[in-house]
């Protein structure tokens, strides 16, 4: 049974895979901020359940820092200690998205993909983070730091970014006609 989520209303729903695997997978996408606007509910819904074909997808989020903080670094520092904590149940295969990361075509992303998910026993995580990106420190204790591109994104759209070509990946891997 996978879990999937109702964006628009919150509540959460159980499907079905219709494919099975040799081992359970599990993608689980973390984030600053939770998606607001009604085009980003649509597309994260989209994914989430083309992803479901795959993998269960796990959404979780945390709290974006108060601009109280006092500045763009000390925002992030707090952003990565909220982070870092809602990982510290979670293993598998950590990325962080930054544009300072490596790039990859979507057929070498997907290789890298099949070769770690193997390695970390069907498990990844995915961390986006809020308007000022990522704190050096989560940068640093994840797997791979994976960049969408040479430009800024905001943080809901690099969300939808990763799951499509997360998405991408798997059909990639499986010969799937989607990937053209």
């Amino acid at each position: 049974m996978w879990q999937s989520t109702n964006w628009s209303t919150g509540s959460t729903t159980s499907t079905k895979s219709t494919k099975s695997t040799a081992m359970p997978m599990k993608t689980t996408f973390l984030t600053v901020g939770r998606p607001s606007t009604p085009w980003t509910l649509q597309a994260v819904d989209h994914y989430t359940k083309f992803l479901s074909k795959y993998a269960q997808v796990d959404m979780l989020f945390v709290r974006a820092a108060s601009s109280r903080a006092g500045s763009p670094d000390a925002e992030k520092r707090v952003e990565a200690k909220r982070l870092l904590e809602a990982t510290s149940a979670l293993s598998g295969f950590k990325v962080a998205c930054d544009t300072g990361g490596r790039s990859f075509t979507s057929e070498h992303f997907a290789q890298l993909w099949r070769k770690e998910i193997d390695h970390h026993s069907g498990r990844a995580l995915i961390i986006i983070g809020g308007p000022w990106g990522l704190d050096q420190t989560v940068l640093d204790w994840a797997d791979l730091v994976w960049s969408l591109g040479p430009i800024t994104l905001p943080h809901e759209l690099a969300l939808i970014v990763a799951m499509e070509q997360i998405a991408r990946a798997f059909s990639i891997n499986r010969g799937e006609s989607y990937h053209r």
